[in-house]
């Protein structure tokens, strides 16, 4: 996700879940529902930009109580921050978080009572 902070464009991670019974009423109302998680660490876009593509994401949920890797991907499979905020129409004022999309959930999506990500940036 992008977190615009001043003029200084950065990325986290987080999760923009959404309660599946609502969203069969309404994505919207599903959302709304939901509290959205945000990663304590964000990285200056300027310093990762140019190794978007090879950014590794993996996720691990907690499901009847074993941790099993629920997404693994490069952000390669996403819009890049700049796109995403071109088709946006205009930049993004200061205090301003943007979802950048998602990679597929490994076995699909499935309730799990704690989600964790690591990040891996090439060297």
């Amino acid at each position: 996700m992008i977190v615009a902070l001043g003029d200084t464009l950065c990325l986290t991670v987080g999760s923009d879940h959404t309660d599946r019974k609502a969203e069969t009423q309404g994505i919207a109302l599903s959302k709304q529902l939901c509290a959205k998680s945000l990663g304590h660490d964000l990285w200056r876009l300027q310093d990762i930009d140019g190794h978007w593509g090879q950014l590794k994401l993996r996720s691990f949920a907690t499901i009847g109580g074993q941790r099993r890797a629920y997404q693994d991907g490069t952000l390669s499979a996403m819009r890049p921050p700049h796109d995403l905020i071109a088709r946006y129409g205009s930049g993004l004022a200061p205090g301003t978080v943007m979802y950048c999309g998602t990679l597929g959930a490994i076995g699909g999506i499935r309730p799990a009572v704690r989600l964790r990500w690591s990040w891996r940036i090439p060297c």
